[in-house]
């Protein structure tokens, strides 16, 4: 296999290393933490050894791996000194090898036509579409925002301002915009584990919750729908259901969601209640209670039948 052709299959390789180097980079001239650099480098340097034991894999030959090696550290020498470049402008070294000097040349040169700032913002225009975005607030602090949607549509943003505390090198939360619902007390190990798998979490439960309060919204405006009853962070949910047609009887439904990050519910009553002289007669609805399971709430309630009552 010839060198191109090993730059070919490490591409995903550069296109992660770029990416980290230049966060790690902004980061690192903002917050100054070295918790994080730390976290962000073992994950990037587990992330290329997967990668390149799978490339070996594919590929066993000695001179494959002597190739791939070289291309790793031609790739790498690139990288680090691509990202202090573009921070200082500073020249290139005489002695660096020409197939480095050549991946350079042309990097420095835009971002030396002021094309740095204009990166930086697509980065972030980027990372909003992929539902977070990470800014500077001063330099001990830091701003996420993460977004919130519901079918296809975008909903309110929601921040958390991060610093290190003052007596040890650990992250901590130093303000946010969190429903009081998301447990951050007991994710803050975590935030100084894997910030990556912080957010996951905390994102998963506001994403959850949109679409719950959204579904409960819609479910509102269904004409057969008499009314709907919530708790402030949609893990309650009831709602009563009367067709016209059907004298004297509704149906209850009750819906609790004992997993804030999920958007279908964990348990579901569904009773139909039938007056008839002073007596109220209650049979449950099993079959068509599944419904919820696997539908949004004004999809599954739409399916509702109510079944009229034998006199």
């Amino acid at each position: 296999m010839h060198s191109s052709e090993a730059k070919d299959k490490l591409k995903q390789i550069c296109d992660v290393r770029v990416t980290t180097l230049l966060l790690l980079d902004f980061w690192n001239s903002n917050l100054k933490h070295l918790a994080y650099h730390s976290v962000l480098v073992r994950q990037l340097h587990e992330e290329k050894g997967r990668l390149m034991r799978t490339l070996l894999h594919q590929e066993s030959s000695a001179k494959f791996a002597d190739i791939l090696y070289q291309v790793l550290a031609d790739e790498e020498l690139a990288c680090e000194l691509s990202s202090k470049l573009l921070l200082t402008s500073s020249p290139l070294p005489p002695d660096l090898p020409y197939a480095v000097r050549r991946s350079l040349i042309p990097t420095v040169a835009d971002y030396n036509d002021d094309c740095q700032t204009r990166w930086y913002e697509d980065l972030v225009t980027g990372y909003q579409l992929l539902g977070r975005s990470v800014f500077s607030v001063t330099r001990d602090v830091v701003g996420i925002r993460l977004e919130t949607s519901y079918k296809n549509k975008y909903h309110e943003p929601y921040f958390l301002f991060i610093r290190q505390k003052e007596t040890s090198n650990e992250l901590m939360v130093y303000r946010h915009t969190l429903p009081p619902t998301i447990p951050l007390a007991s994710l803050e190990s975590l935030l100084n584990r894997n910030v990556p798998a912080y957010l996951d979490e905390i994102q998963d439960m506001l994403q959850a919750m949109v679409a719950r309060r959204e579904q409960a919204s819609r479910l509102s405006s269904q004409h057969a729908v008499e009314s709907v009853n919530i708790n402030p962070f949609y893990t309650r949910i009831s709602f009563t259901l009367r067709d016209p047609n059907i004298r004297h009887t509704t149906v209850q439904g009750y819906l609790v969601y004992d997993d804030i990050k999920l958007s279908r519910p964990t348990q579901v009553l569904l009773l139909q209640l039938h007056e008839q002289d002073e007596i109220t007669h209650q049979v449950v609805l099993e079959e068509q209670a599944q419904l919820f399971y696997t539908r949004d709430i004004d999809q599954a309630t739409a399916e509702v039948k109510l079944v009229p009552h034998n006199e």
